[in-house]
C-alpha cells in the first residue's frame, strides 16, 4: 500500500468513526419523535415545523402538548427539544 492510499485508509476511518455517533444521535432523535408525537400528529406536521420554530418556540408547544396529555418521563422535554431544534428538514426516517 502506498503512503497516498494509507492517508487516504485512514482519513476515511477517521471520517465514519466521525460520523456514525451523530448518525446514531439522528436516529435516536427520530424515534424519540416518533414514539412521542406520531400517536396524535402525522410526522408530516412535524416536519413543517422544523427549522422554523425557534427551541422556545417548541417548547411552548411542548407544553401545550402536556396540557393535551402528553406524558413524558422526567427529564424527557430537553431531549425532545434537543431534538426538534436539532434535526433538518429534510430528515428522510421522520419527514417521508
Amino acid at each position: 500500500m502506498t503512503g497516498k492510499m494509507r492517508i487516504l485508509a485512514l482519513a476515511g476511518g477517521v471520517a465514519m468513526l466521525l460520523w456514525t455517533p451523530s448518525a446514531r444521535a439522528g436516529d435516536a432523535c427520530v424515534e424519540m419523535i416518533q414514539a412521542n408525537c406520531t400517536s396524535c400528529h402525522y410526522p408530516t406536521r412535524i416536519c413543517e415545523k422544523i427549522g422554523q420554530k425557534s427551541r422556545r418556540g417548541w417548547k411552548v408547544t411542548i407544553k401545550r402538548m402536556l396540557r393535551y396529555g402528553l406524558q413524558l418521563p422526567g427529564g424527557k422535554m430537553d431531549e425532545i427539544l434537543d431534538c426538534l431544534q436539532g434535526l433538518e428538514k429534510d430528515r428522510g426516517d421522520l419527514c417521508r
